[in-house]
């Protein structure tokens, strides 16, 4: 077994150090897909004038939960795979492939002359179920039934890339918006499943005198009431999806009670996580808002979402694996902090949008965007070196 192990590390080590660990390609692609399509996007906002034809709104969601936010999910889950089962899960040829996939589909988005939506949404399918195949065949060879549920969640991603891939075709009805929104809230429920294992555990790893406590039946039950409410409003129950959605945010903030979240704020690495589950509980309420109360409009409760959650969980675990999978010290240097504070303000500035408020609604647009592109450039910038150069350690990957 160590002989075969040693042979695999050897192949692996003719690769370029990019290729070695999926999380390096992925992360620093999502990061620089953040800042040239939020360019594009604040451009048109800010200016009124939509250069995208067909639908520009289904043009942006599209690309920021199966472009962007797949791509964090698929360097996070099988760089995270190989740490449960002791061995690598996607070889560098399958990495370079799937990525291959994801690049094909994000092309089609910046030149859509030139790939049509149908080729776009057939690369992200590929580049899913590769993703999906990978991940479900390492689990079930190594029997870990602990983390079979995100072969579950990222298969209901694959699944809705394929309708999509069918609606542009004319296959099925184009329910792409539909779509578009499943696999918003399967990002939603993935970052409850995954924040409420990492965060308490590297909070209480680097806090320990916070006394992090943690309830398996919480655990538990969190995802499935989230899970209820989404469901119960596909579904066409607004009420109760709004209970349920109501009670999940509820059980969120005890999360997060029990984690004492409020003694993060020393460590940047940690209370960007923190705040990032903190939006999670806060686009439940704002959802049950506007299912109940007419609050604010669908997209923007979506926002704190995308902008918020995805943008403060994303971007603080981008920048903490990315540290810790190449042997340095889990430590925020004072820009990536920086980043951290605009990705914030960027959900900011896109909530206040959906509020009357007096004040003109494209410069908030204008200083959402802005904040967004300055936080995962100066990521994208600082991280480079870290994610194409070698381990700081010397050791493989």
């Amino acid at each position: 077994m160590s002989s075969v192990r040693f042979s695999l590390e050897a192949q692996r080590a003719r690769w370029p150090v990019v290729l070695q660990q999926p999380f390096r390609l992925f992360f620093l692609a999502a990061a620089w897909f953040a800042v040239f399509h939020g360019a594009l996007w604040g451009g048109m906002l800010a200016s009124g004038s939509m250069v995208i034809e067909g639908n520009p709104f289904l043009w942006h969601g599209y690309h920021m939960v199966f472009g962007f936010a797949v791509a964090i999910v698929i360097g996070f889950l099988l760089t995270a795979a190989a740490n449960w089962i002791g061995k690598p899960v996607s070889p560098p040829a399958l990495t370079l492939g799937l990525f291959l996939a994801w690049c094909v589909a994000r092309l089609g988005g910046f030149l859509p002359d030139l790939l049509p939506w149908a080729l776009v949404t057939l690369a992200d399918a590929v580049a899913l179920w590769g993703a999906c195949i990978a991940l479900g065949v390492a689990l079930l060879r190594a029997g870990n039934r602990r983390n079979y549920l995100f072969i579950a969640v990222l298969a209901a991603l694959a699944l809705a890339a394929t309708a999509c891939f069918l609606a542009v075709t004319g296959i099925i009805s184009d329910i792409r918006f539909a779509l578009m929104r499943i696999g918003l809230d399967l990002m939603l429920l993935l970052m409850v499943i995954m924040g409420q294992r990492i965060i308490p555990f590297f909070t209480e790893r680097r806090l320990p005198h916070l006394g992090v406590r943690r309830s398996p039946l919480l655990m538990l039950l969190t995802p499935m009431v989230v899970a209820a409410g989404l469901l119960a409003n596909y579904l066409g129950w607004p009420m109760p999806a709004m209970a349920l959605m109501l009670s999940a945010a509820v059980l969120l903030l005890v999360h997060m009670t029990l984690w004492r979240s409020w003694g993060s704020w020393p460590e940047p690495m940690l209370w960007i996580l923190h705040l990032g589950y903190l939006w999670l509980a806060l686009a439940l309420v704002l959802r049950a808002g506007s299912l109940g109360f007419g609050w604010m409009p669908y997209s923007t409760a979506g926002h704190a979402v995308s902008v918020g959650a995805l943008g403060a969980l994303g971007l603080g675990m981008l920048a903490r694996v990315s540290l810790g999978h190449t042997g340095r010290m889990i430590q925020a240097k004072p820009w990536i902090v920086l980043a951290f504070v605009l990705v914030s303000l960027a959900a900011v500035f896109r909530l206040m949008t959906g509020f009357p408020i007096g004040l003109l609604m494209q410069w908030l647009f204008g200083l959402s965007a802005l904040s967004w592109i300055l936080a995962w450039l100066i990521f994208a910038i600082s991280y480079a070196p870290i994610l194409t150069g070698p381990r700081a350690d010397g050791q493989p990957g």
